[in-house]
């Protein structure tokens, strides 16, 4: 065994431990290549999947405000606006049909489903439908 190192101002060296090889290192170079490009596609999936976070607050987004305005045109309609739109109220019959239709729709939004939204969409589409038409 040899001296202890020396460091310039005198004090000891602390060695350092010797080189532990790699899986990758130890493994031939065809299944090193393998294990190279699964890594990096790996990697590449990660980076898209994070991707689609943003999208995810995007679509949400743009989805709530698309129902929003439907909802907001329904009652527009049915209550009148600023500009001078006297509100346009459906028969009796219709206005019934209406209530039916919005009580019998069994939305759970704690539930976050998928088809909760298509729930909503068709029955905001059901309503603009019943719709007195535009005089």
């Amino acid at each position: 065994m040899g001296e202890p190192a020396l460091r310039d101002d005198g004090a000891l060296a602390e060695a350092a431990p010797p080189p532990v090889p790699r899986l990758l290192d130890r493994l031939p170079r065809p299944v090193r290549a393998r294990i190279g490009r699964r890594v990096i596609l790996a990697r590449q999936l990660m980076m898209e999947i994070e991707g689609l976070h943003p999208l995810l607050q995007e679509l949400v987004q743009q989805y709530e405000l698309r129902i929003a305005a439907q909802l907001a045109e329904i009652l527009r309609t049915l209550n009148g606006d600023e500009s001078g739109n006297l509100p346009r109220f459906p028969a009796a019959k219709t206005s019934a049909a209406m209530l039916r239709v919005l009580r019998a729709t069994d939305l759970k939004p704690r539930k976050g489903r998928a088809k909760d939204l298509v729930r909503l969409q068709e029955l905001v589409a059901e309503l603009t439908e019943m719709l007195p038409p535009r005089g």
